[in-house]
């Protein structure tokens, strides 16, 4: 099978590690970088991001660039004039890193700059909607649009969850996620056809749990459920699910078949929690066929085109 091009357009942010109440490290993380690297590990992928203009960005660019001899994504970094990067800040807890606190920084007025590409697979993995049309015109000859977004920006505007919506191919999100799409797009939090029937270009919906498992649910009627056999040891869960969404998109362009895509997708997941930041990015991304990932198929839709009763429902 021939590999195709995936674009990544997705946040970074600086992630920054706590002890004693000071921060003892800082690099450059976030969506973007983990997306970017797990997509890469099988493809050749384009990462277009942006940051603020603070002191020190750039040698955190050139450090992320680095941490791949081979493999390594093509980074697009955009810096916001005047804008403030997102930064979360982790501090331990029972043996793992959690966030702790968060500055979302500000992205909100700019006019961002984003050159064309030419790419089989975007995957949009940012919720904010100036960064989406710029990337979506940007990447306008894209046989394929995954969305991967937590919806923050779109809790107000539902006419824009409605423009989005309908250029997407694949959403990703947690069970939550979907049910705030459910009510944002004003329809009843009641069986995921819903999504399917509003938006009859959506042809797959990703409920996800950083690298504990989830299902995925197919507009011809078939859903599958993926989990690890055997948890793995949890050091960050954060940045799990966009390494499923990377992998997922790298497996997609390289022409998979459903099943094998979750599988493997649900692989890189699962061994990114034993892993911190920018680790993942460096050694946790590659798929591990001895670590078996449970995938179940059934049918969310009856043969006869009749709903079945719960097997869908998002919450």
């Amino acid at each position: 099978m021939n590999s195709k091009e995936v674009v990544v357009a997705a946040a970074s942010n600086v992630d920054c590690i706590k002890t004693e109440n000071k921060v003892s490290k800082s690099f450059l993380n976030g969506a973007a970088v983990y997306a970017g690297y797990a997509s890469s590990v099988n493809n050749k992928t384009k990462i277009i991001s942006c940051v603020g203009e603070e002191d020190g960005n750039d040698e955190m660019i050139e450090k992320a660039k680095k941490y791949r001899s081979e493999k390594t994504p093509e980074f697009n970094i955009i810096k916001i004039k005047g804008g403030k990067s997102f930064r979360q800040f982790f501090g331990e807890k029972d043996g793992s890193l959690e966030v702790i606190d968060k500055d979302y920084g500000n992205y909100n007025d700019w006019d961002p700059d984003v050159e064309e590409f030419e790419t089989d697979v975007l995957l949009l993995g940012t919720g904010n909607p100036i960064f989406q049309k710029a990337v979506l015109d940007s990447c306008k000859h894209a046989e394929h649009i995954l969305l991967d977004s937590k919806l923050i920006h779109f809790q107000k505007r539902a006419d824009k969850v409605d423009e989005l919506l309908k250029r997407v191919d694949t959403f990703f999100g947690t069970k939550e996620e979907v049910e705030q799409l459910l009510k944002n797009c004003k329809l009843p939090i009641t069986m995921t056809s819903s999504l399917f029937e509003k938006y009859p270009n959506l042809e797959v919906i990703v409920e996800k749990n950083a690298g504990k498992g989830g299902r995925v649910f197919l507009s011809d009627g078939t859903f599958y459920t993926y989990q690890p056999e055997i948890p793995k040891k949890e050091l960050c869960s954060d940045g799990a699910g966009d390494v499923f969404a990377g992998t997922y998109a790298s497996l997609l362009a390289k022409g998979e078949n459903i099943k094998e895509i979750i599988e493997k997708s649900a692989q890189s997941a699962a061994l990114s929690v034993s892993l911190f930041g920018i680790n993942k990015a460096k050694k946790g991304l590659e798929i591990d066929n001895s670590y078996r990932i449970i995938v179940k198929e059934g049918r969310w839709k009856n043969r006869d085109g009749r709903e079945s009763k719960d097997t869908n429902r998002s919450n």
